[in-house]
């Protein structure tokens, strides 16, 4: 029988082992399906690897922070938005590590009771991560990688880093939504199970975990951009904007799940609405590229990007109308 120090919460660092030619689903199939999980970290850690796929640098590198955010973001809703429990023993007064952090919170600060994560304002955020963050480093991190093998990803605790290499990052980038279904239904057959243990019942509860990811408040980022000097006109059909514009994701907000000023532009609704869930023509993503470099706005290869997304299945190709 396995103890509990061979789930791999202990190590300090693990080594992306050779993956080359290989297969990855198994790895990730079988940390799904495959053994008892008495939480669900491993599904909201999953989801925030893929939620934050296109933030790793060029050597296919992420801080701890950046992916820890997301997790914990994931479980502030969860537990003080939704009032979901996160342990089939939740009624007997057991508490995973963060529904701990996240109840003590509350009880310090009680007006954040219910206010989604996101709308939560930076003081009181940064006071939340400094306590959950080095929670996610030492019980999330390690048990992953113990169970997909090490074939996934490597990580160190030293460096507060984790990478991917160009094999499992091509592996996830082409079958990101189907991975991402196949998480949210194992995850939500896992929360069912624990409110059906507690006698509880929530209404649309696969409506409220496929969204669970909120998007932030964008009027910031429509600022910089200003400041930077992007012309107040629509992105796609070039119509000046009055006071009522949008700021469009180009790259669908629904596949990146990750607001980043190099994927921002401004939009006239009837575009920002045409377009909706699509990705524009090549010559916007051209366009986009090159407003990028003129802004001085650090971007991605957007190219890689729209491919990994048309292979994901989503439309690519949507132009102005008229």
């Amino acid at each position: 029988m396995r103890s509990y120090r061979d789930e791999g919460w202990y190590k300090i660092e693990g080594v992306l082992n050779d993956n080359n030619g290989k297969n990855l689903l198994p790895y990730i199939s079988q940390t799904l399906f495959i053994g008892k999980h008495t939480t669900t970290y491993k599904y909201c850690f999953l989801k925030s690897i893929l939620d934050n796929l296109y933030s790793f640098d060029n050597n296919f590198c992420i801080d701890f922070k950046r992916v820890g955010e997301t997790f914990v973001s994931i479980y502030w809703n969860m537990i003080c938005v939704f009032k979901i429990p996160q342990m089939a023993s939740y009624l007997t007064g057991e508490r995973s590590v963060f529904e701990r952090i996240v109840e003590q919170t509350i009880e310090q600060k009680p007006y954040l009771d219910g206010v989604l994560y996101e709308s939560i304002n930076e003081l009181d955020k940064k006071d939340f991560l400094k306590k959950a963050i080095p929670e996610f480093q030492k019980n999330v991190i390690g048990a992953f990688y113990e169970d997909t093998e090490g074939m996934i990803y490597g990580f160190s605790k030293k460096e507060k880093k984790l990478w991917l290499n160009e094999n499992s990052f091509k592996f996830l980038t082409e079958n990101r939504l189907i991975i991402e279904q196949v998480n949210y239904y194992q995850w939500l057959k896992m929360v069912d199970a624990i409110l059906k243990a507690n006698g509880k019942s929530i209404q649309n509860l696969s409506t409220i975990l496929e969204c669970i990811t909120k998007r932030t408040d964008l009027s910031s980022f429509k600022e910089d951009l200003l400041s930077r000097g992007e012309k107040k006109v629509c992105f796609y059909c070039g119509k000046p904007l009055s006071n009522r514009y949008h700021l469009d994701h180009v790259i669908p907000w629904d596949f990146l799940k990750n607001d980043e000023m190099w994927n921002f532009v401004f939009a006239c609704p009837s575009c920002n609405s045409s377009k909706n869930n699509k990705i524009p023509d090549d010559e916007y993503i051209d366009k986009l590229a090159k407003r990028n470099e003129a802004l001085k706005i650090a971007s991605p290869d957007i190219k890689k990007i729209v491919e990994s997304a048309r292979l994901n299945g989503v439309k690519k190709g949507w132009k102005p109308r008229g």
